[in-house]
């Protein structure tokens, strides 16, 4: 037992785990914003009908459970690391394509049926890896400090990507609007490769 486990995550290695479990989030969060502000960007930029925007996440959201579960098995089968890292770079180059041909395809007037299939795409590829990020953490941090290591690597690391609409707004200065989330998502595949890379791998660590 730890007599002051918020002060012991801290301090030694714990404190270089917790860097690097915050850096990794630092990615998720950011990644994560970008769903989140899509729909105001599809029906006030992109003119899509709000009837089309929410048929496409309610679909996207249904295939999640499947995406959760197969990142899951593929962590299982390759190890939490290298799934971290490929998820980092999928999000870095196939949802940062994936959002521009969604907004390229909206913008050229494409067909409903289209726009939603890559709405749905684009949703399960960058939401999907948060299926790896409860155990991956979980298995940084011994018991004695797990909780609030846990706590603050997750929690804390949401508060930056937390004013994603902010920044979006500065990015409007220099690019259209509608397609500032890319740079959003470049950077968020950047912090989940480098936060991945930094860590160990845990699938096989002993939980105590």
């Amino acid at each position: 037992k730890s007599e002051a486990p918020l002060k012991e995550v801290f301090s030694g290695h714990h404190l270089r785990n917790l860097g690097q479990v915050f850096l990794m989030m630092l990615g998720f969060w950011t990644a994560s914003q970008c769903p989140s502000i899509l729909p105001g960007i599809m029906i006030q930029h992109l003119h899509v009908s709000p009837e089309v925007t929410s048929t496409a996440f309610l679909i996207g959201s249904i295939l999640l459970f499947f995406g959760f579960v197969g990142i899951g098995l593929l962590s299982q089968m390759i190890g939490r690391r290298p799934t971290i890292v490929l998820c980092g770079a999928a999000i870095l180059v196939a949802g940062t394509f994936l959002y521009y041909a969604l907004v390229h395809h909206a913008l050229t007037g494409g067909s409903e049926v289209g726009t939603v299939l890559l709405v749905i795409a684009f949703d399960v590829l960058v939401v999907s890896p948060w299926g790896l990020v409860t155990t991956y953490i979980s298995e940084r941090f011994p018991t004695h400090v797990r909780a609030s290591g846990y706590g603050i690597g997750y929690s804390a690391a949401v508060v930056i990507p937390a004013f994603a609409g902010f920044y979006l707004l500065g990015l409007a200065h220099f690019m259209p609007y509608e397609f500032t989330p890319m740079v959003l998502l470049l950077i968020a595949g950047g912090l989940i490769i480098a936060g991945g890379l930094l860590g160990p791998e845990t699938r096989d660590v002993e939980l105590h």
